[in-house]
This record gives structure tokens, C-alpha cells and sequence, in this order.
């Protein structure tokens, strides 16, 4: 028997660089390329039926505007996405 993942997307209104809300400074970034980078690492990435795949975890999720709330366990993750160095006023 051979067991195949679900073909995984990668949305582009997921893309990009989050900052945890309850630990300013703990950041990722979901690229296009299906890489995401934290702290911890680069781990590939992809939504498929609801959840996000992240290394070998698959999460439940929920985009908010620019935030990204994963359930992780019993407690929610809340991520805000960061705004793009190019738009920042100078």
C-alpha cells in the first residue's frame, strides 16, 4: 500500500513574513517556493482540505484579515503578518 499527500497549494494571501503576536520577535516566513523559515529552521509548507502542513505537522488554520490564527493543541497561534519593507514609509 502506498500512501501519497494530498497535492499541496500554496496561497499567495499566506505568503509572506509573520510575527507571533504574544512573543514580538518570534517571526516566520511562508515563501512562495514552499519553504518556510522561523528560528527553528526551514521546513516545507502547503495548505490542503483546511489545514496547513508545516514540516510534519498539519494544522487546522484560519486567516483573519492579516492575521493567521493555527490551532496548535488545545491553545491557538495567532500570527500577524508583517508589512512589506518596500511600503514602509521612509
Amino acid at each position: 500500500m502506498t500512501f501519497r499527500l494530498p497535492s499541496l497549494e500554496r496561497p499567495a494571501e499566506l505568503v509572506g513574513e509573520y510575527e507571533l503576536e504574544l512573543s514580538p520577535g518570534v517571526r516566520m516566513t511562508l515563501g512562495a517556493d514552499g519553504n518556510a523559515t522561523s528560528q527553528a529552521g526551514v521546513a516545507p509548507w502547503g495548505v490542503t482540505q483546511g489545514l496547513l502542513l508545516l514540516g510534519q505537522d498539519m494544522l487546522p488554520f484560519e486567516l483573519q484579515g492579516d492575521r493567521l490564527v493555527v490551532q496548535a493543541g488545545l491553545v491557538p497561534l495567532v500570527w500577524r503578518k508583517c508589512q512589506a519593507t518596500a511600503s514602509r514609509p521612509q
